[in-house]
């Protein structure tokens, strides 16, 4: 999973020094939400942001470096984290020199300024991008700072390329950007290692934690209820048995954290030999569209 730092949110910002923190606070839970969901999270810088005013007479460095000093605990190693994320990742075009100039550009119908993003965040992750909205099934996203006003929606319409391909990029300036796309695991005693329960099919070998980085990271075919990943060799398959909550009204940080989702899985596994023996149309699908080595047998 492909994270790109957009230093261009960094304009427009607040004045006040605590709304800045407040923002940047954000900022740093969306990271940790990441580092979290997918195992294989790479974050990229397109500038170098923490050179960037935050605020009309603060640098982004300076702010995070003050709040630091000030903050313990949790905050401390949020930010901490964030810090490093902002300084020490790798620049994008160091990693995808290929794409460095490629045009990309805002939709003309919708661009709020002059819409030009060749060379930065959102160009590069409209690179990884299709013309579908795919949220966190996404193999990339820009993580903006959430105050500027053409960064604060979740999906931006460009286009990219001399053909100018119209692409749907994944833009995260709120927690809920992401919360209500991720998807949650839910063990049931059905598939656990042993069980005694009548209709026991499969094991879930992973555990629950395990079990939902994998989750997220997998895919839902077209017209299904089910998501289908990999680890190691084997193959995952969740099915969903209810539906998330994507708009929660009036609530605090944390009843977002707890409910904001796409929808609740349970799951177990299955060889690849196994899944085309129950399932041969889902098994001809899978891979035609995803072409894991794991199926070729």
């Amino acid at each position: 999973m492909y994270i790109f730092i957009n230093s261009k949110s960094c304009d427009e910002q607040a004045v006040a020094y605590e709304d800045v923190i407040s923002t940047i606070r954000i900022l740093a839970d969306i990271c940790r939400h990441l580092q979290e969901t997918y195992s294989d999270v790479e974050f990229y810088r397109d500038t170098v942001i923490v050179n960037r005013m935050i605020s009309k007479d603060v640098l982004f460095k300076d702010a995070l470096i003050r709040y630091m000093k000030q903050a313990s605990g949790r905050e401390r190693t949020l930010f901490t984290f964030l810090f490093d994320s902002l300084t020490k990742r790798p620049f994008a075009h160091n990693r995808f020199p290929e794409i460095v100039n490629i045009e990309c550009c805002w939709e003309e119908s919708v661009s709020p300024h002059d819409g030009d993003e060749t060379g930065y965040a959102i160009s590069y992750a409209a690179h990884f991008s299709s013309d579908q909205f795919k949220g966190i099934e996404s193999t990339c996203a820009v993580l903006s700072l959430r105050n500027h006003s053409c960064y604060n929606k979740m999906m931006i319409n460009v286009l990219y390329g001399p053909e100018s391909e119209r692409r749907i990029v994944w833009n995260i300036s709120e927690k809920s950007h992401f919360l209500m796309h991720r998807r949650k695991y839910e063990k049931n005693q059905k598939h656990s290692v042993p069980s005694d329960l009548d209709g026991y099919v499969a094991p879930m070998t992973l555990d629950d934690r395990e079990a939902e980085m994998v989750l997220n990271q997998g895919i839902k075919l077209e017209g299904t209820r089910r998501v289908i990943a990999r680890k190691d060799g084997k193959i995952y398959i969740f099915p969903m048995h209810l539906e998330g909550t994507i708009e929660v009204q009036q609530t605090d940080e944390k009843e977002l954290d707890d409910f904001l989702c796409e929808g609740y899985y349970h799951g177990y596994e299955c060889t690849p030999q196994d899944l085309r023996s129950r399932d041969a149309a889902l098994f001809s699908q899978l891979k035609k569209v995803c072409h894991w080595p794991e199926l070729d047998i």
